[in-house]
């Protein structure tokens, strides 16, 4: 014993060592306490001064003496072996194993119930020491120490507590299931308690067991139901000045939130995150790091993304984008990534703050040397990386999809392509990337193409389109549907106008991988992107249009937009109906239309409820009723007229206070225009029979009928003259094909059509019409890009409305009513007199003129007339030398017919009263018809059908937001949710203080954060006044 005493006492290191093993030989040997206690005392002497010394204990195998003292009943001696096997285990790794072999589990679970305060806490922080080994805490699970540190609450010794504390906060942050038997055994209560005690260390372990307990999805909703949050979020309050508190708050709060939306939202409401804004400041690494962690988790809802621009915080996220410390940066990353994520504001102050460039140059940047990072942490959400590289590229991958989201707003996509990011995404992508990469960058260089159509040309010589073509392949093979849509995508809009780029698509193989997308059960966005690819691709290069009539395109969209096979989303429908239409105009188009039965398709798609679709669907019929009377035809037949007239007596629209029709509206009086050709179309019209509100503000109103041809004339008549000018002008049309049908010309006299369409004509030739509707060009009138295009409009509309009359006239009731209860003859008159008039409006009116003034009874001078004048020459002779004046053509050099070449002139041309063509250019042949017998020139006629090449952009920029890699921690209960979003997925590191080091064009802070001002500006992009007043 004396000779422990000054082995103990001994003050060279060297010599306390010499006698460690004969300590060693006594504490296995001797029985007698009073030996004991003073050797044990000794030996943890000599390892308090010599830290070596305690892997020279394990090493001479000391351990199995240690724990024997645990088994004695004398507290001192439990007391000193709890502190030697607490020594032991935190210098060397091998005592924890040799410790589990050898038993030590019961024996500290019986030490904690020990009467001794001083007991127990030794026997705690042994147990946290040895809980470093997973085995460990698993055995200390399984033997029931759980219940034991439970009971230890009920101790009043603050020390004794914030050891229990911290023990359990170990436990479960080294075995997982070990987190629901805390709550099971009443242990989150106790902890939560704890947190109001005022005590810094009580707290700060408090708030350490929830930090790892939280990483269980029910102990999250446990923690959230007992009121935890508010209470850490005001320990918030004292920022960074206890280390160990900030760390612990913070480490809960990041956690408490992990995939759990009401808590986030808790913390916000409880302003937790306002608080947590300075820490990004901290000169503390790891403190600044557990921030970032905890705004990243936080950005996953739209209000949290809104209250981090608010407080401020995007400014100081933004430039630890740049920091040193990988951790660090990745957190950082996936927070914009978040924040950015469907909120455009943010993706304007971002790309304010320089982002863009940060983020082109951070993945310019070359990847680190492999090499083991640090160990990571269950706090990570299971996502730890192998290598320094495996996490370079998970940032990388983040990165692209911060871009991607900046990229939804034009300025942000802009200023990617500023600071030359297209090159450096296409050149990661080829490089082999991850797939995780390759659709995070397809994503960005989509949307940079759909908003930023200046820079298609630039993709497109950098090879944008192959990269696309064999992306889209690629991702086919893996059943990549997301990527593969992306893919898509980029090439839609490089094709959108670009021929260029549409005959690559051709020749590459591309027309054929894009029509084997749209196939019914893909995913809305493939079949979207696809067909409008295609669309475009059609639009731009006839030959494109050619082989896909030959691929059968025509039978495939028919049975893709077929709804009694499937229901497709009005998006799919719109892409994809734009490309069957752009199919549909062409003759070959109509016929396989004829042969797929693809009339019958559109017909029911205009029973949709959207609008959208009834646009598209009356679009195509219009295209396929284009000079194609079968399909006409096939439209009627197939119950197609009653719900185009449907579509067409909806509400106008009202646009800047001017009523304009709808797309849906303007597409289903096309439709009629190009359909009534069909007697059959035009027998449906004049049938028909409709109901439509009678106050549309009142729905208790009632209901009153109206015709087809009614629905037609409302159109004419819409709000003002020169409003919604496409729409009427198509209108006209329309009826003046129904006046082509003798039925139909009997229902408009007994409906008033053509007394309504004078009064119509009347106004459009109003020059004030043409004025006010000039003005409205691509403004309130939307539809018509310019003025040029408007004065076309309003000819449309005149040579309608001309045309009617002149079909309508071939009935001498309805004849008699315009000639007596309207001007219609000095209205045509004063359109054929004008020499600036439109060559088709002009023919039009000299033939409503002929018809007009056409006679029912034979005229005089004619052969049938029995009326003859004695000696004058015969009638049949006067009308052939009419005709040799006048009926030869327009221009005043034309040859005559050899018919009339023989005929015997007697009367002299230059006689008074002779019109001679020497000094009198010919009449048209209309209007010669005016005031001659010429049969075949009365008509009727049918308006020429018009039809529309559409082009089409994305139906939405990719808006997705993967969800980050997450495993679920292993536990007792169900966990985690199956789509969990936005883990983030980086060990924890003890760095220093928080580099401020700049990469690229971010910005960085220094000391606290930034107020959030918009003074300062870094980067391709900064923000224009408009920018800053969208923000």
């Amino acid at each position: 014993a004396a000779a422990a005493e000054a082995a103990g006492g001994l003050a060279a290191p060297e010599a306390a060592r010499g006698g460690l093993a004969a300590l060693l030989d006594l504490l296995a040997r001797v029985d007698r306490e009073d030996v004991l206690e003073d050797v044990a005392l000794a030996t943890l002497r000599i390892l308090q001064v010599e830290h070596p010394a305690r892997g020279e204990l394990v090493s001479l195998g000391g351990l199995p003496g240690v724990v024997r003292l645990m088994g004695f009943e004398d507290e001192e001696l439990q007391l000193r072996a709890c502190q030697l096997l607490e020594a032991c285990a935190q210098s060397d790794r091998r005592s924890h194993a040799m410790a589990l072999t050898l038993g030590a589990v019961p024996l500290l679970i019986e030490r904690l119930g020990s009467p001794s305060e001083e007991v127990q806490e030794a026997a705690v922080k042994a147990i946290t020491e040895l809980f470093q080994r997973p085995a460990f805490a698993r055995a200390f699970r399984k033997a029931d120490g759980v219940p034991a540190l439970v009971e230890l609450f009920t101790s009043k010794d603050i020390s004794l507590l914030s050891s229990v504390l911290f023990c359990l906060g170990q436990l479960a942050k080294y075995d997982g299931p070990s987190r629901a038997v805390i709550r099971d055994e009443g242990g989150l209560e106790g902890t939560v308690r704890m947190l109001t005690w005022g005590a810094v260390d009580i707290s700060a372990s408090a708030a350490h067991v929830l930090r790892y307990a939280s990483l269980n999805e029910e102990v999250k909703r446990v923690v959230r139901e007992a009121g935890a949050l508010p209470t850490l979020c005001a320990l918030l309050a004292g920022g960074d000045t206890n280390r160990a508190l900030a760390v612990a708050v913070t480490g809960a709060l990041a956690n408490a939130i992990l995939n759990e939306p009401e808590s986030a939202d808790a913390v916000r409401r409880a302003g937790g995150f306002k608080l947590a804004m300075p820490l990004l400041g901290s000169r503390d690494g790891e403190i600044v790091l557990l921030a970032a962690r905890l705004f990243e988790r936080c950005a996953q809802t739209p209000d949290n993304r809104t209250h981090l621009r608010v407080i401020g915080a995007l400014r100081p996220l933004v430039a630890h984008c740049a920091a040193a410390d990988g951790d660090l940066r990745l957190a950082a990353v996936g927070c914009v990534m978040h924040a950015c994520h469907l909120d455009p504001v943010n993706q304007v102050r971002c790309r304010e703050l320089g982002a863009p460039a940060g983020f082109v140059a951070l993945l310019a940047a070359p990847a680190p040397a492999d090499g083991l990072s640090a160990d990571g942490r269950p706090e990570s959400g299971g996502q730890a990386f192998a290598s320094s590289r495996a996490r370079h590229e998970e940032t990388r991958r983040r990165a692209m999809w911060c871009l991607s989201h900046m990229a939804c707003e034009p300025l942000g996509a802009a200023a990617i392509a500023a600071c030359g990011g297209h090159a450096v995404l296409l050149d990661l992508l080829r490089a082999s990337a991850p797939p995780g990469q390759v659709s995070a960058g397809t994503s960005c260089l989509f949307n940079c193409a759909m908003n930023d159509r200046a820079s298609a040309p630039t993709l497109i010589a950098a090879g944008a389109g192959p990269f696309a073509l064999g992306t889209l392949r690629a991702a086919q093979e893996r059943g990549d549907s997301n990527t593969a849509a992306f893919a898509a995508g980029i090439l839609m809009n490089l094709c959108l106008d670009h021929e260029g780029a549409s005959t690559e698509l051709l020749e590459t193989g591309g027309v054929e991988v894009l029509l084997s997308c749209l196939a019914p059960g893909q995913p809305q966005l493939l079949l979207c992107n696809s067909g409008g690819c295609l669309c475009n691709a059609a639009a731009a290069a006839r030959p494109v249009l050619d082989r896909l009539l030959s691929l059968d395109a025509v039978s495939s969209l028919t049975a893709l937009l077929d709804p009694s096979q499937h229901e497709q989303l009005p998006a799919v429908v719109d892409q994809a109906g734009a490309l069957l239409s752009n199919l549909l105009d062409s003759d070959e188009g109509r016929t396989a239309g004829a042969d797929a039965g693809t009339a019958r398709v559109l017909c029911e798609l205009l029973d949709d409820e959207s609008a959208q679709v009834q646009a598209i669907a009356a679009r195509a019929l219009e295209n396929l009723c284009a000079g194609h009377e079968g399909n006409s035809s096939a439209v009627a037949d197939a119950g197609g007229v009653g719900p185009l007239l449907n579509v067409l007596l909806g509400a106008p629209d009202m646009h800047l206070d001017v009523t304009v029709h709808s797309e849906a509206q303007l597409a289903a009086v096309s439709a009629l225009r190009n359909a009534t050709v069909s007697l059959e179309v035009v027998e449906a019209v004049v049938t028909a029979q409709l109901e439509t509100p009678f106050d549309p503000n009142d729905p208790d109103a009632g209901t009153v009928a109206v015709t087809g041809l009614g629905v037609l004339v409302r159109t004419l008549l819409l709000a003002q003259p020169h409003e919604s000018l496409r729409a009427k002008a198509c209108a006209a049309a329309a009826l003046a094909n129904c006046a082509a049908l003798a039925e139909a010309r009997a229902a408009m006299r007994a409906e008033g059509v053509e007394i309504a369409a004078m009064d119509a004509l009347t106004q459009a030739v109003r020059p004030v019409t043409r004025a006010k509707a000039r003005e409205q060009a691509g403004k309130e009138q939307a539809t018509v890009k310019d003025e040029a295009e408007m004065d076309a409009q309003v000819d449309a509309l005149q040579t309608g409305l001309c045309l009617l009359a002149r079909n309508a006239a071939l009935s001498p009731a309805c004849k008699a009513a315009m000639l007596e209860g309207t001007h219609a003859l000095a209205l045509c008159i004063g359109i054929a007199s004008d020499p600036a008039a439109d060559p088709g409006l002009l023919a039009q009116a000299a033939g409503a003129l002929q018809n007009l003034q056409d006679r029912a009874e034979v005229r005089p001078g004619m052969p049938a007339n029995p009326i003859r004048a004695p000696g004058e020459r015969s009638a049949l002779k006067v009308h052939q030398i009419k005709q040799r004046l006048h009926a030869a053509g327009d221009a005043a050099g034309d040859p005559l017919p050899k018919s009339l070449l023989k005929i015997d002139d007697y009367t002299d041309d230059k006689g008074p009263g002779s019109r001679t063509k020497a000094d009198f250019r010919l009449m048209p042949r209309q209007k010669l018809a005016a005031t001659h017998d010429i049969k075949e020139g009365k008509g009727p006629f049918n308006a020429e059908p018009v039809t529309l090449t559409f082009s089409r952009t994305s139906a939405g920029c990719s808006r997705r937001q993967p969800p980050e890699r997450y495993e679920p921690v292993p536990s007792p209960l169900p966990s985690p949710p199956d789509t969990p979003r936005g883990a983030d997925g980086a060990p924890e590191s003890a760095a220093g203080r928080a580099q401020t080091t700049v990469v690229g064009e971010f910005l960085s802070v220094e000391g606290t954060a930034a107020d959030g001002a918009m003074s300062a500006r870094a980067g391709a992009g900064c923000g224009t006044a408009e920018a800053v007043a969208a923000a």
